[in-house]
């Protein structure tokens, strides 16, 4: 599973500017954020997701992780959802 997040804000045709694709660039804009929680917190049809996603990737908005062990089985515990950020840069500090 892959998180998402923002790399800058996009300038959006109008198919994109319902208030749950709002909702959905305010989560990337802050952090990495999974398909399911952004789902869950847009209230965007799935296929709605996907094509926000897939033009914001394709216009290279987007920064794209493979998510952790924890969130990939289905841990999605706030603990998890803290620390793993802050582990990513403790590595990248390190490296």
């Amino acid at each position: 599973m892959k998180t998402y997040k923002l790399k800058a804000w996009p300038d959006l045709p109008p198919a994109f500017r319902r208030m749950g694709h709002r909702r959905v660039l305010n989560q990337l804009s802050q952090r990495h954020v999974a398909e399911p929680e952004l789902l869950r917190e847009s209230g965007l049809p799935a296929q709605d997701l996907k094509l926000l996603l897939g033009h914001l990737s394709g216009h290279g908005l987007l920064d794209e992780r493979d998510a952790p062990a924890e969130v990939r089985r289905g841990h999605d515990s706030t603990w998890a959802r803290w620390i793993w950020p802050l582990q990513q840069w403790r590595t990248r500090r390190a490296g």
